[in-house]
């Protein structure tokens, strides 16, 4: 039980970080002028203060399908090209005992088995 609250926490940050961004978009749309929309248009969008340096993101594992999502997040969250991520990650499983043993930060992983719930 308390894993799937954790699960359905992390879901719910996700979620409101992209709908916070398209918020935010769509109300700096509104305020600016046309001049300084086409000036933003021509900027490039991926552009950004980066959230968390190398040292100071946190250790995030996962199942194998959620790979791709995790590397979308390092590479948003560190301000890098999606390209440059080279992380690995566990399977489900793994996952939750390194989770569980405090060796990660955060999992995105499926459903845990029995035996996952037993370590915990």
């Amino acid at each position: 039980m308390k894993n799937k609250i954790i699960l359905y926490l992390i879901i719910f940050l996700v979620f409101t970080s992209c709908v916070g961004g398209i918020s935010y978009c769509a109300y700096n749309y509104l305020i600016t002028s046309k001049e300084e929309q086409t000036e933003t248009i021509t900027e490039d969008p991926l552009s950004y203060e980066a959230l968390f340096t190398e040292e100071t993101m946190p250790i995030m594992d996962g199942s194998t399908v959620a790979g791709p999502l995790l590397d979308a997040l390092y590479a948003d969250f560190m301000g890098v090209e999606l390209s440059s991520i080279t992380k690995t990650y566990s399977q489900t499983q793994p996952s939750y005992t390194k989770l569980i043993d405090k060796k990660v930060d955060l999992i995105i992983v499926t459903e845990p088995s029995a035996d996952a719930l037993k370590y915990a």
